[in-house]
């Protein structure tokens, strides 16, 4: 729960309780994209994306309150007639038939009116001991949400502006978000002229692994690795930087 992985070749797995809060349960990044184009300050927005699914958490949105059960229609009173061709047995008969349907009917309506008010009070009862047991694991959960948070703003990244530096023999490069508006300078030393010019021309060509680290109060950038066939590089962040959030 403490660090958070971005990976070129590997696909962002977010976790199945954004699926429940938001209602996106075959692409939760249709969120991300739906609720903005770009993010102009990430972590500000996920602050307010963590939030937002900590508020849904917490007021049970993801379960539906079961609705209030109507009570049922009774068959209407017999008005029965009897047949001017037809004997008083005969009809005190067919009167006694129809009051035992009636009856039957009366009561099979009461028996599913009853089952159907105890399902919804026993849906009802769970829900008020859900909720205490959501605050319980709150700290544990918010988490989660900060990770799918993260994930939904940044949405992956990629390498842009290359440069190459002759004095020291550094590759810089930056490393930008897919969904927003961040990006971080790095640098990097190849072994020889030959790969370094490799590197510089063949961007879209590396494999590249962004982890965040979580503490109790902020997010920090704390890797960045490059691979390119059998070369692996551990780059180094020009400006580390650190965003708090409010846990």
């Amino acid at each position: 729960l403490t660090t958070i992985k971005f990976a070129s070749n590997e696909p962002i797995f977010f976790s199945p309780w954004i699926e429940k809060m938001i209602g996106y349960s075959n692409n939760p990044e249709n969120y991300c994209c739906s609720k903005y184009s770009k993010f102009i300050q990430p972590f500000n927005e996920v602050q307010k994306i963590t939030q937002e699914l900590t508020n849904r958490y917490l007021s049970l949105a993801d379960i539906t309150l079961p609705q209030i059960i109507p009570k049922p229609k009774m068959p209407s009173k017999l008005k029965l007639v009897q047949g001017e061709f037809e004997s008083d047995e005969s009809f005190e008969n067919r009167v006694l038939s129809e009051i035992k349907k009636r009856d039957e009917t009366i009561n099979k309506l009461q028996v599913d009116y009853r089952h159907s008010v105890e399902k919804r009070n026993k849906l009802l009862n769970d829900m008020k001991r859900i909720q205490p047991q959501r605050k319980k694991k709150m700290k544990e959960q918010k988490y989660l949400f900060l990770k799918d948070a993260v994930y939904c703003v940044m949405g992956g990244f990629k390498l842009l502006n290359p440069y190459f530096e002759k004095k020291t023999g550094l590759l810089y490069l930056d490393i930008s978000a897919i969904n927003s508006e961040y990006t971080e300078r790095i640098a990097i030393k190849p072994s020889n002229p030959e790969l370094t010019e490799t590197l510089y021309k063949k961007l879209q060509k590396i494999n590249l692994t962004v982890l965040f680290s979580l503490t109790n109060d902020s997010i920090i950038l704390s890797k960045v690795e490059l691979k390119f066939k059998i070369n692996i590089f551990f780059a180094h962040v020009i400006s580390e930087k650190k965003h708090t959030y409010t846990s």
